[in-house]
């Protein structure tokens, strides 16, 4: 047996965080004299993290020396570790979903447990105060998502007592959130769309139903839908600042865009060269095969209270047989105002007559007068049509401030606009 005496000087020690046992045996099988028995002696816990214990021994019994480990005697760690999860790997949008939490402890502690939904704490019922036993422990929880997509679960313990590996108090593991797919519906028209939200709705679908003006502005308004679906929609209807989102709703998102053909849809809707022609499978060419509307005409009625009676159903009349006039290719929208403006017929195919009608017939006559304001809407209404000649026809009584009336109608008429006043 050798003796090996400390240094004369304290040093500091090495590292501490690797064990090498292949080293360790080496380095004691130099201090061994040659002959008689031979013997190493290994105070370990056998957990080495460097070099191959294996490999030393059999160099060992080579050299006919006898290895020997002297183990330490078990005893707890103070270390508590978050082992599982438990889930179902799909679940249905809105049903209630039990989570089992496994949690190992090395002796009897007190704890907290908390179950995280993507990074969040969704209330006080997450968080349940245990005693954790000797061993593993099941901790279990119910929740709910009302979000379709992966939702991350994490399980986090947070003993009151010592915790030897801070690092293993977390676990986590994403499950999918499912639902019927939801597709929103962009239609011109209002009713046109109603047999097919109603054949969507039977193959499972949920529909949502928007005019154009209600598209969003941004991509992440649109991540809930499933789809999106412009049902005969011409561009002229859709801004630049509602397609970039939509391009990249498909590009980023992996959403879908579908497009119904229709007279104003595709190319003969005027979506030749814009950024959403650039996603869709098919190349736009109706626009060359289809000429562009000869005429965009605007109606802007005066129904403040200085047209009662007579004059305000005369302006209704002039509208009626204006729309009557013009060819069913053409487009029309009415602009009613008071104090403020109102668009009561949208920009839209002459063909829809009827519909106009009947939404020329409900203007009333009240309130105050200004010009301005609805002259300003009809123009930004005619700024997005592709039409040949652009026109506005105002209908008042005059009787209101014409302060900015000469500046516009200057700028109305550099950008092609041309205006008539009927009183």
């Amino acid at each position: 047996m050798r003796v090996l005496e400390f240094a004369s000087a304290v040093e500091p020690p090495g590292p501490t965080d690797t064990t090498d046992l292949e080293g360790a045996t080496v380095t004691a099988l130099g201090f061994l004299h040659a002959g008689g028995e031979r013997r190493i002696v290994l105070a370990t816990d056998g957990r080495g993290t460097r070099g191959s214990l294996l490999r030393a021994a059999e160099r060992l019994q080579t050299r006919g020396v006898e290895l020997d480990a002297m183990l330490p005697s078990a005893r707890p760690s103070d270390d508590v570790a978050v082992i599982g999860l438990g889930a179902p790997e799909r679940i249905e949008l809105g049903a209630r979903f039990p989570v089992d939490v496994e949690v190992h402890a090395d002796g009897e502690t007190a704890a907290e447990v908390a179950l995280y939904e993507n990074g969040a704490l969704p209330d006080v019922r997450h968080v349940k105060s245990v005693v954790l036993k000797p061993g593993t422990n099941r901790v279990s929880f119910e929740t709910v998502s009302y979000a379709p997509g992966d939702l991350t679960l994490e399980a986090r313990v947070a003993p009151k007592g010592n915790d030897r590996l801070p690092g293993n108090d977390r676990f986590a593991r994403v499950v999918r959130i499912v639902g019927k797919p939801r597709v929103l519906y962009v239609a011109t028209a209002p009713g046109e769309e109603r047999g097919s939200v109603r054949a969507l709705e039977a193959g499972g679908f949920v529909v949502e139903v928007r005019s154009p003006d209600g598209l969003p502005r941004d991509t992440a308004s649109l991540r809930p839908f499933d789809a999106v679906l412009l049902s005969n929609v011409p561009r002229a209807r859709v801004r630049d600042d509602q397609q970039r989102p939509l391009v990249a709703y498909v590009y980023d998102t992996g959403g879908t865009l579908l497009m119904a053909g229709g007279a104003e849809s595709f190319g003969p809707g005027g979506w030749e060269g814009s950024p959403v022609a650039d996603i869709l499978p098919v190349t736009l060419e109706g626009e060359r095969r289809k000429d562009r509307p000869s005429l965009a005409l605007a109606l802007v009625i005066d129904r403040s209270g200085s047209m009662t009676g007579q004059k305000i159903e005369l302006a209704k009349e002039a509208a009626r047989r204006t729309a009557e006039l013009l060819n069913p290719d053409d487009y029309i929208g009415v602009v009613g105002f008071d104090s403020a403006p109102t668009v009561i017929v949208r920009m839209q195919s002459a063909r829809n007559r009827l519909r106009m009608d009947s939404d020329i017939g409900r203007v009333a006559a009240r309130g105050g007068t200004n010009i301005f304001p609805a002259l300003d809407l009809a123009y930004r209404e005619l700024q997005l049509s592709r039409a040949i000649k652009k026109h506005v026809i105002l209908l008042t009584d005059g009787q209101s401030p014409d302060r900015g009336l000469r500046d516009l109608a200057q700028v109305m008429n550099a950008d092609g606009i041309t205006l008539t006043t009927v009183g």
